[in-house]
């Protein structure tokens, strides 16, 4: 009975894994789409802001050319004018940060399912050998805790795995 029971939860959550593709690429396909036109405008903001040097670079070379001084100039309108496109990077920057974040997390939640119907899998056929007397009761118990240490620490190794991957952690294989 315990086999069906866990047949029938196993194929209840495949069920769900493919709800859960469905509606993730459909806000993949958005957040790739504010993503991208984030980028488009960070890369118009970079642009208007190196205008903005290049203006304050062009007055202090007209300056030093005219007067053969070095000393400081007024560029405060150029600085005026540059304030608020500081601003909006840094808020378009914030953004992208929260949608690669909400990205990652649900990635890793479609993962964790994914090893959880895997575990639950593997938990299946240990109790068909454990119904037909292949393992004993202790290997069966041994068996099923290592596979649930698996599910429970699946977010901590990948904490593990993606500082290792940005190099903020010492890894050794």
């Amino acid at each position: 009975m315990a086999f069906f029971n866990n047949l029938k939860n196993t194929a209840g959550a495949l069920g769900k894994s493919a709800v859960n593709v469905v509606n993730t690429g459909a806000t993949d396909a958005k957040e790739s789409a504010e993503l991208a036109e984030i980028k488009r405008e960070l890369d118009s903001i970079e642009n208007d802001i190196n205008s903005g040097y290049t203006q304050i670079g062009k007055k202090y070379v007209d300056y030093v050319i005219k007067t053969s001084e070095m000393p400081g100039i007024d560029v405060s309108d150029v600085l005026k004018m540059l304030e608020p496109k500081f601003d909006r990077k840094e808020e378009l920057q914030a953004k992208m940060i929260e949608i690669e974040k909400r990205r990652k997390d649900r990635t890793l939640l479609q993962e964790k399912s994914a090893v959880e119907a895997q575990v639950q899998a593997e938990i299946e056929k240990l109790d068909k050998a454990l119904a037909m007397e292949l393992i004993t009761k202790d290997e069966y118990d041994t068996k099923v805790s290592k596979l649930n240490k698996r599910v429970e620490n699946f977010e901590a190794i990948k904490k593990i795995e993606q500082k290792c991957a940005m190099g903020n952690y010492s890894c050794r294989a």
